[in-house]
């Protein structure tokens, strides 16, 4: 007879709710009204296939006499987002040095007060550089990075 293996566990145990924000539902309309990242009106809608977001940040390594690093010291100055949509022939894309308005998807949203993308807060970022891609077969995507400077930007 042989040995019987032991049932592996099958759960975790977990107190309150979790939620999972998933895909990109309400992150982007792109049709010009409040809380969307394009400000502008325009006539058409773009598909939203992915949005980054991260901190600009530089880190700066400090050595003692040996050369061995001592000390690290990050300086965070700033916010930076990568839209990618499939493109629109209707739509006019946002040029460099324009306004958009991004969700911050970093910060913790309250999901009490009307949902998780409705309850992050919402930053001006300026469009930094559009740039588009192309491969047979499939649609042209458009990327779209923005940033919110700490000292230049910021509403905070």
């Amino acid at each position: 007879m042989a040995a019987e293996t032991p049932t592996p566990t099958t759960g975790y145990l977990s107190t309150g709710v979790t939620t999972v924000v998933w895909g990109t539902t309400g992150l982007a309309a792109f049709n010009g009204t409040p809380g969307t990242d394009i400000q502008r009106a325009n006539s058409g809608y773009y598909i939203l296939t992915n949005y980054r977001q991260r901190l600009k940040t530089d880190i700066e390594y400090g050595e003692n006499g040996t050369g061995v690093e001592c000390r690290r010291t990050y300086i965070t100055h700033g916010i930076v987002w990568d839209i990618e949509v499939e493109d629109n022939t209707t739509m006019t894309p946002p040029a460099v040095n324009t306004t958009i308005s991004c969700y911050d998807i970093l910060q913790k949203g309250d999901v009490l007060s009307g949902g998780l993308i409705a309850a992050k807060p919402i930053w001006t970022a300026t469009v930094v550089s559009s740039e588009y891609t192309a491969a047979p077969k499939r649609p042209g995507m458009r990327t779209l990075v923005a940033e919110n400077l700490t000292l230049v930007d910021s509403q905070a």
